[in-house]
């Protein structure tokens, strides 16, 4: 069996509806997040169509929610919805709104966006709280199951027992509109206090079917599960019912959902088999006196043990049932079916097995004006497509498809295995999945700096095995990359397991491994020469036996000098890397190599000899997780408790000989692992795993240190983010962008409290904005130039001065990228040019001048002789060339526009009209041209 250490995808933070670039905080206008990142519970609309979802959720799209968000129309976030911190972490368990838009919300919490509640809460249409509604008299201790609003605007609530101090027999309450008991409302149903009312609805007479595991007392009116009540809370005895009565005994059967159709017809689901002697398996349709409809013909309906969440008649007067199954009436189904009036199937949602564990459960659903709907649940996908517990329905019940919010990865098993970003600060990111928005890939995808899709890189990969995908990913120098994992081919070309592309994602071409490996590899390392070592779960490369490792020429060739033996004994590889010698230092799940006793970590000859010199006293307590060689060829070690016999709290510096260098101290360390190390410019360290405090200060799964290795405090990740796959880091790669942002994936569903999944951007600490430096040109013609600086970080725009040396006035330009291009320039003429930065507060002060002289325009083989006087002048010179040949002169001023000038034909005197400055003469005689500069005063 194949053994590789899954690891997946990332990113970030955020803790108000706006938030500052705040180091630690998630990068919003980095898309790449979903829906809700929890489970959506409750849906309701109001008179203007606006949608409120309330949940588990702590974010929507990108937006912080804190278990309550309202949706505009068009499904975006609604950012005047005012619930402020909204409500601790809950369970929410039923909301409805009011005639006026109000919203009122049951569920176990204390308080809502600060403001003390208990168990029931209502908001003002625009989410505010309400303090007009008090609940307190109420003397709750359990939340209500079930909300239903009377058109009175008076409120039932029900639920298991919920023991209010002075009406203990009650579990059924009727609420006056400002949240007061309403003493009309009054019922002793003569049921055990241990029973549950889970759920109710309210006919259009005003009578309450309730209905979920109680019985009353024994003769001609028992009622067993299900009730009708008069609208003053008296039971209504000619409504019969007993459900799963049999033998004398209920048998733990139970009534879960409730709905009445438009013609008055109850429906019911629930955990039965038959209902008042009828056979009928988990849903059943009952007349107004409560008498069995033989005309809803369900078959042998749901499975037995089949549980209901939803069960909602459409506008079209159909019936939606969700909850957990997998068939009805013999016909397989996932979860959510779409029923006939008749109970005859009219649509059923299937999931691929390999995506069944995500579900297709409904919570709620609501049914908009247009026709559709919106529905909430547990689920990550609906129908097979992508859905994070918020589904959009057509008005045919299909999912919508159209203009759909941001996604990031999906597909195949859903996972990034790692990511790389590019020198123009694209991100390429690879590892195991079908699409990444709404636009499908294969396996691997380049996003911009903004995190949208660039359409514009390809790559397609085959396999002439069951999956394919990529494992590893290495970026070299110029850009071009390596990719390693499960495929056969790429862009149609056979490349067994590894390839080489080129920047734009076509194959080089250049790099073409005969045979290549004979199963997967999952590391990659490249030496400064080019030389290729490969990691994984081969026993064979080009035919030659290499176990487990291999070397490859620049070429793709084997590297037969390099011959492993047996090589390790085990395929679980963390880490390979080049030291500056080519030695090779490897990381992974073995305990031996060659035969030869070597747990965990090694460092390798160019023969594929272990080399000895390499002082490991005591193997690492742990699999290194990452390793990191820093200039001096001194090691960053990251994973383990104990190297050497010494406590290293995860992260160590080794010296070149493998030895600890003491001069790096992490003090107390991490609480948790370190699966990712960067080197940062300034001598620092960005590190990422599954901590949640450095050095005794919270801080959870990515944190700066300093050069010594201490803790960098101005940047922490205040909130611990659940992950996506249990048993897999949270925090894997972490990585710096040239502006000091920082790319991070793992296996989250959110991060520092905003919605992402397994990718996000976070800020890093702001530098001072500086200007540029080290200005220069290249690819100068007579007519251009290309003008080059260092990034700054945190820049966002560069202003570019530029003239002709000793010309009155500038040019100015704008870059968003450390080059810019000057075009219409003046054959041999001197330019100089200064730039400065905006780093979003406004400019820095100027960068020092630099110069550049374009090149002459040559044409013909004869210099044109001319003479030009008076220079300077006020606007009249003489212009003396060619003697009896046709000329044509022109003037431009120094942005390239050509100026009015006034000619004697009789003369050589020409006068520049209204103008004064630098003057740029253009001639042009037979096959010469030539330009003159004059000054006009």
């Amino acid at each position: 069996m194949k053994n590789f250490l899954v690891f997946t995808l990332i990113l970030l933070l955020t803790n108000n509806l706006i938030i500052a670039q705040t180091p630690g905080n998630v990068d919003l206008s980095f898309e790449c997040g979903w829906y809700a990142d929890n489970t959506v519970t409750k849906i309701v609309v109001q008179s203007d169509g606006k949608i409120i979802l309330a949940g588990e959720f702590q974010t929507f799209n990108s937006t912080v929610a804190h278990q309550i968000v309202r949706l505009n129309p068009d499904l975006t976030v609604d950012p005047t919805f005012n619930s402020g911190s909204g409500f601790p972490d809950c369970n929410i368990t039923d909301m409805l709104v009011t005639a006026d838009n109000k919203i009122v919300i049951s569920g176990d919490f204390m308080s809502y966006d600060g403001h003390a509640c208990s168990l029931i809460v209502r908001l003002n249409a625009d989410g505010s709280y309400d303090p007009t509604f008090n609940t307190t008299a109420l003397g709750l201790f359990y939340p209500p199951e079930n909300l239903t609003l009377q058109p009175d605007g008076k409120i039932l609530y029900s639920g298991s027992y919920l023991e209010t101090p002075a009406y203990l027999e009650d579990m059924i309450v009727r609420m006056n509109t400002d949240g007061s008991r309403d003493s009309s409302f009054s019922i002793n149903l003569g049921i055990s206090q241990t029973s549950d009312i889970k759920d109710m609805a309210l006919q259009s007479d005003g009578k309450l079917i309730i209905g979920g595991l109680f019985y009353g007392p024994l003769g001609v009116d028992s009622m067993y599960n299900v009730m009708r009540l008069k609208t003053n809370g008296a039971k209504d005895n000619p409504f019969i019912a007993a459900v799963g009565y049999a033998a004398g005994a209920i048998s733990g059967n139970y009534i879960s959902k409730i709905a009445i159709k438009n013609d008055g017809a109850i429906l019911l689901t629930g955990k039965f088999t038959n209902f008042n002697g009828t056979p009928a398996n988990g849903i059943v349709q009952l007349n107004a006196d409560g008498i069995v409809d033989v005309t809803f013909n369900s078959g042998i309906g749901f499975p037995v043990g089949a549980t209901f969440n939803t069960l909602s008649i459409t506008p079209e007067n159909t019936i939606l049932v969700s909850g957990g199954f997998g068939s009805y009436n013999g016909s397989l189904t996932t979860n959510t079916i779409i029923l006939n009036s008749n109970g005859s199937i009219n649509k059923t949602y299937l999931v691929p097995f390999s995506l069944q564990y995500l579900s297709t459960v409904i919570y709620d659903i609501a049914y908009l004006a247009d026709g559709t709907a919106v529905a909430g649940g547990p689920f990550k996908t609906f129908n097979d497509k992508l859905r994070t517990h918020f589904v959009h329905l057509n008005a045919d019940r299909s999912v919508e498809d159209v203009d759909f919010p941001l996604m990031g990865i999906y597909g195949g098993q859903n996972v990034i295995y790692d990511f790389v970003i590019t020198p123009d600060q694209k991100i390429i990111i690879a590892g195991f999945f079908d699409f990444y928005d709404k636009y499908p890939v294969d396996n691997i995808v380049r996003l911009n700096a903004d995190g949208t899709i660039d359409t514009t890189f390809h790559v397609s990969l085959e396999s002439d095995g069951v999956q394919k995908y990529i494992l590893d990913i290495n970026q070299t120098p110029d850009g071009k990359l390596y990719i390693a994992g499960e495929f056969t081919k790429v862009n149609g070309l056979l490349r067994k397991r590894i390839a080489r592309l080129n920047a734009d994602g076509t194959v080089d071409l250049s790099f073409a491994p005969v045979g290549g490996p004979n199963d997967d590899v999952y590391k990659i390392a490249v030496s400064a020469d080019g030389k290729i070592f490969i990691a994984g779960f081969f026993s064979s490369v080009a035919g030659v036996t290499r176990k487990k490792i291999a070397l490859l020429n620049a070429d793709g060739s084997l590297n037969l000098a390099f011959d492993p033996g047996s090589g390790p004994n085990n395929d679980i590889f963390q880490k390979a890397i080049f030291q500056s010698d080519n030695k090779i230092i490897l990381s992974g799940a073995f305990t031996k190599y060659n035969g030869i006793t070597k747990k965990y970590l090694m460092r390798l000859n160019l023969d594929g000899t272990i080399d000895p010199t390499f002082n490991i006293t005591e193997p690492p307590s742990a699999i290194p997780t990452d390793l990191v060689l820093l200039a001096d060829d001194k090691l960053l070690i990251s994973g383990m408790e104990f190297y050497n016999g010494t406590n290293i709290h995860n992260i160590a510096r080794l010296n070149a000989d493998g030895t600890i260098d003491p001069t790096f101290d992490f003090t107390d360390g991490l609480n948790g692992t370190c699966y990712d190390i960067d080197v940062l410019a300034d001598g620092g360290y960005l590190i990422a795993g599954d901590f949640s405090n450095i050095e005794g200060t919270p801080c959870y799964q990515v944190a700066l240190l300093n050069s010594d290795g201490t803790f960098n405090n101005d940047f922490i990740v205040e909130f611990p983010s659940p992950p996506n796959y249990v048993g897999v880091p949270i925090a894997v790669v972490a990585e710096m962008q040239d502006d000091g942002n920082i790319l991070v994936s793992g296996s989250f569903k959110s991060f520092n409290g905003v919605t992402r999944n397994q990718f996000a951007r976070i800020y890093g600490i702001p530098s001072v904005c500086s200007m540029p430096e080290n200005l220069f040109a290249d690819n100068i013609t007579p007519n251009k130039a290309k003008i080059h600086w260092d990034v700054v970080p945190g820049a966002e725009t560069y202003q570019i001065y530029y003239r002709v040396v000793g010309a009155p006035g500038w040019t100015k330009m704008k870059a968003f990228t450390n080059l810019k291009n000057l075009n219409g320039l003046v054959p041999s003429t001197n330019y100089e040019y200064k730039i400065r930065t905006n780093c979003g507060e406004g400019y820095t002060e100027f960068s020092p001048t630099a110069t550049f002289t374009t090149l002459p325009l040559k044409m013909g083989s004869q210099e044109i002789q001319v003479e030009i006087y008076p220079n300077p002048t006020d606007g009249k010179i003489s212009i003396e060339l060619c003697e009896n040949t046709e000329s044509v002169i022109t003037f431009y001023d120094i942005t390239g526009r050509q100026l009015n000038v006034i000619s004697d034909e009789n003369s050589n005197q020409y006068t520049i009209l209204n103008y004064q400055g630098l003057v740029i003469i253009k001639i042009a005689c037979d096959a010469n041209v030539i330009t003159k500069q004059v000054i006009v005063q």
